[in-house]
């Protein structure tokens, strides 16, 4: 089994999709539900590509009126992202537009379960974590950077939260913290691709492969066990 990439945004590269053209496993984040519904005939079959269903919380100020056609695309796929709050300086003007979305596409995942929901939560994980359930949906923390106590509270309240890792953060202070503090079992892997320094230009699997390493050496583990268990935390999300 190929590394998994669980947060990637293709339809973001200028050359578009010429990304997708091999056999890596994407699971493809859209920032508005009109994205989804673009691409979702062209993915909707696909074996490599998982087409998630978002509502990006940047977005929400500029395209306030989505949340309907969200509802009306969550029955076409089990994967959601990007979704979530953010809370930085740029965008508390529209922190209580993107709660009421938010809470509103939490209440609809958790009433239908099944999802793999993957979550931007930049500067409000507080608020992000009492939308949790114990039910059978997967909650995945994209790029996190919040407190290391709520998330490892939150883990230990619900076995279906994981943290996607990507390669900038295996870079810096904080990130090898959390990579450090967190177990193994509940670390999958992203590129956020393009948005990442080495997936600006071009993608490659090299940087899952790279993450790993990285990931590796913060935990001091052997690399093949490492590549092991981020594989069976992959089959353990996708089932």
């Amino acid at each position: 089994m190929k590394l998994i990439d669980f947060h990637c945004h293709p339809d973001l590269y200028n050359n578009n999709f010429k990304i997708l053209d091999n056999d890596n496993k994407i699971v493809f984040m859209t920032n508005l539900p009109v994205l989804f519904e673009r691409y979702y005939s062209k993915f909707k079959d696909s074996e490599n590509i998982f087409l998630a269903l978002g509502y990006h919380p940047e977005l929400v100020e500029e395209y306030p009126n989505y949340f309907d056609d969200f509802k009306c695309n969550l029955h076409n796929t089990r994967f959601v992202g990007e979704v979530g709050l953010d809370n930085s300086e740029s965008n508390k003007h529209s922190f209580e537009k993107q709660l009421k979305i938010f809470r509103g596409i939490m209440e609809k995942c958790n009433s239908t379960g099944g999802k793999i929901i993957s979550i931007h939560s930049r500067k409000a994980e507080s608020y992000i974590f009492e939308e949790f359930i114990n039910n059978n949906n997967i909650y995945i923390l994209h790029w996190y950077t919040g407190t290391l106590k709520r998330l490892l509270d939150a883990m230990k309240r619900n076995e279906n939260v994981y943290v996607s890792v990507n390669l900038d953060m295996v870079r810096t202070k904080k990130g090898i913290n959390l990579i450090d503090a967190i177990p193994l079992e509940k670390i999958v892997l992203e590129t956020d691709a393009p948005f990442t320094k080495e997936s600006k230009i071009r993608y490659d699997y090299k940087i899952l492969e790279d993450t790993s390493i990285q990931i590796a050496k913060i935990k001091e583990c052997n690399l093949a066990d490492v590549i092991i268990q981020i594989q069976t935390n992959s089959k353990k999300i996708l089932g």
